[in-house]
Formats: C-alpha cells, sequence, structure tokens
C-alpha cells in the first residue's frame, strides 16, 4: 500500500466515522437475528427469506468494507 492509499483511507475512516460504527452495530445486530433464525426445511417461504437474509447480510458487508476503503463507485456497483 502506498503512503496515498494510507492518508486517504484514514481520511474515509474519519470522515464517515459515525456511519461506519452505525454500520458495524447493524452488521452485528444481523448477525444475532441470523443466529436466532430456525428455517424448518420444509417451510419453502422460511428458506427461501432467510437465504435471502444472508444474502443481503451479505451485500451489505461487502458494500461498507468497499465504501470504507474508498471504491464508492465499485461498492455502488456492488447495490445494483
Amino acid at each position: 500500500m502506498g503512503l496515498e492509499y494510507i492518508k486517504e483511507f484514514k481520511y474515509i475512516r474519519d470522515k464517515y466515522k459515525k456511519l461506519l460504527n452505525l454500520s458495524k452495530y447493524v452488521n452485528k445486530f444481523c448477525h444475532k437475528i441470523l443466529s436466532n433464525l430456525k428455517a424448518h426445511n420444509k417451510e419453502t417461504k422460511e428458506i427461501v427469506l432467510t437465504c435471502l437474509f444472508i444474502k443481503s447480510l451479505s451485500t451489505f458487508q461487502g458494500i461498507i468494507i468497499l465504501a470504507s476503503k474508498g471504491m464508492t463507485k465499485e461498492s455502488g456497483q456492488r447495490f445494483h
């Protein structure tokens, strides 16, 4: 990593500290929900919703990681 990248990363972390902290809280909350989910294998709706929740959480995490690294264009593409 170059020095410019490190400076940019620190700048983004400082500028969006509250938002990044909120995203960490949301992520932890979602993981608590996920750990308590009990999708029954005979209930198609439960299985589909559980899978969609997992996929949504993964997408959310990817967007936050990319955006926090200054890759806003890439994070926007992941969202679409």
